[in-house]
């Protein structure tokens, strides 16, 4: 566990185990991942930005579920593939829920970027 994270938990149960009410920013942090764990599709862990891949593992990963929603997807010209991708329109709900997993692991990227990650 990184000193920051150990900090941050160490405040909540010190205000909680002491009866008073967590820091407002700390509150702040849990209510935001909170809310994100329970719109679905994301770990706790990614929710409240736990998440300890570095950025090459997490353009990795998102690049692979790209791939895959490539594949979900009718066979046509590969710009019109990863334009579909990069809009998110049209996508049929398998392909759109993986949309979603990629863009909160890391950005989508442009269309011609796009196309050489999915033609890979």
């Amino acid at each position: 566990m990184n000193d920051v994270l150990d900090d941050a938990l160490s405040r909540i149960v010190f205000a909680l185990e002491a009866g008073r009410p967590i820091p407002p920013e700390l509150a702040q942090w849990l209510n935001r991942g909170f809310r994100r764990y329970r719109a679905g599709g994301i770990a706790l862990d990614d929710a409240l930005g736990l998440d300890r891949l570095s950025r090459a593992e997490r353009i990795q990963r998102r690049d692979a579920i790209l791939r895959e929603i490539a594949t979900l997807l009718p066979p046509r010209q590969p710009a019109e593939i990863a334009r579909q991708i990069a809009t998110g329109r049209a996508l049929p709900d398998p392909a759109k829920i993986l949309r979603n997993q990629a863009a909160r692991i890391a950005p989508i990227p442009k269309n011609r970027q796009l196309l050489r990650i999915i033609a890979s």
